[in-house]
């Protein structure tokens, strides 16, 4: 049964990240195209776009199926490593606008060494963020802790490498617990929301047992030159963490790459000139 909605773009399209077919700016929206299905079609049982995050050139869509599952999808560029080592393999030898349709990306944990754990097997994507070159997603994993999982430029410090610049891995775990001061071992991670300016994150957590005592937590690292992770004096550490006292984020929009970017627990806003939209047909 075909989806009853269909994904379009417009705006900026130098390195396909609009995912139309080519690298052609769009001036009106334009449906997107998934490989292997017809212009506008989305993938076979898809139930839902769950989220769209974009960045300089690059973008990612997270598909929920009707089984529950949930898959994530690129488009755009991929040259600094941000839409992970897969994606490139893929379009290396497909053709000069490879990258201009939505693709499927394949972020093997286990395969890659930077975790090793059996109940990967069961994990879920939940979200996914976006800064001007890097990418994050995050999984849940039954009765373990979620893991952030960031990839690409580390030009300011986006990776959270804890001051090292550059991962050597193309695939990087951000270690939340370590912002976390006076912490339980016992209580369970877990991501509330996510959300990326050009550079710099914030995570809202939430730490404690299921239907127990917790605590909620805003992380935040990246650039903060214009106060984007609060009055922090002089250049800030790998995170800045402050409790927090009820689970909602303040919510402002970025002005501009290099403008006054401010903490949101909103939808991750795109550095670049584009939009999309979901539209169900008349």
């Amino acid at each position: 049964m075909p989806a009853s909605f269909s994904l379009h773009a417009a705006g900026s399209n130098a390195r396909g990240q609009l995912a139309t077919g080519n690298r052609n700016d769009a001036l009106r929206f334009t449906p997107t195209i998934f490989f292997g299905c017809q212009p506008g079609a989305l993938p076979p049982d898809v139930a839902a776009i769950d989220h769209i995050a974009c960045g300089a050139n690059h973008t990612l869509a997270l598909l929920r199926m009707r089984d529950g599952t949930t898959h994530i999808w690129a488009a755009g560029d991929g040259s600094r490593g941000q839409l992970g080592p897969s994606y490139l393999a893929d379009i290396e030898h497909a053709g000069e606008d490879a990258s201009a349709v939505f693709r499927p990306l394949r972020l093997d944990l286990r395969a890659s060494g930077v975790l090793d754990d059996p109940a990967l097997d069961q994990c879920t994507v939940r979200f996914v963020a976006a800064g001007w070159e890097t990418s994050y997603v995050v999984f849940s994993r039954p009765a373990r802790d979620d893991v952030l999982l960031a990839m690409g430029a580390d030009d300011f410090g986006n990776l959270a490498t804890g001051g090292s610049r550059g991962a050597k891995q193309p695939l990087h775990i951000v270690r939340l617990r370590d912002a976390i001061p006076h912490q339980h071992t016992d209580r369970l991670l877990s991501i509330l929301a996510l959300t990326a300016g050009p550079h710099h994150t914030l995570v809202h957590v939430r730490l404690g047992l299921q239907d127990g005592p917790h605590s909620t937590h805003i992380l935040g690292w990246g650039t903060a030159r214009h106060g984007q992770l609060g009055p922090i004096p002089g250049r800030p550490p790998t995170f800045v963490s402050s409790r927090a006292s009820s689970p909602p984020i303040p919510t402002t929009s970025p002005k501009s790459p290099s403008g006054t970017n401010t903490r949101s627990s909103s939808t991750p806003p795109g550095p670049s000139s584009r939009s999309a939209q979901t539209a169900r047909p008349s």
